[in-house]
């Protein structure tokens, strides 16, 4: 569109036909914005899933824990374990 149709048609349909363009020019502009947020959110998607395969991948090794069987706490026993 050359600048004179846009003087031409703004002259013959007024504010409003500047407005619509805007409208146009702007739901172009987002609709870019919001391809490359679902590109981005697919690619955190894909490596949050490669992650999660990498991981379960690995063996992972129990821990144990030694408890005591009687604690003692301000002198009094809190916990007896039957061993």
């Amino acid at each position: 569109m050359t600048p004179q149709i846009v003087a031409d048609y703004t002259k013959k349909h007024g504010t409003s036909f500047l407005l619509i363009c805007a409208i146009f020019w702007l739901n172009n502009r987002l609709s870019n914005v919001e391809s490359k947020l679902y590109d981005c959110l697919d690619d955190q998607i894909q490596m949050k899933s490669s992650d999660v395969h990498r991981s379960l991948q690995h063996k992972y090794e129990p821990i144990y824990a030694i408890l005591p069987k009687e604690t003692k706490y301000n002198g009094k026993s809190k916990r007896k374990m039957e061993g």
